[in-house]
């Protein structure tokens, strides 16, 4: 899996399509921090 797709699979699972794994919800955030800190 490549960190895109465990990105968007973490952008689904906060948009409730499915529940999120802690592994996704981490690298969701840390994304999310990499982005607005950038």
């Amino acid at each position: 899996m490549t960190d895109r797709a465990r990105i968007e699979g973490a952008r689904d699972a906060f948009a409730g399509k499915k529940p999120p794994t802690t592994r996704q919800a981490s690298l969701f955030m840390r994304h999310l921090l990499q982005t607005f800190s950038a």
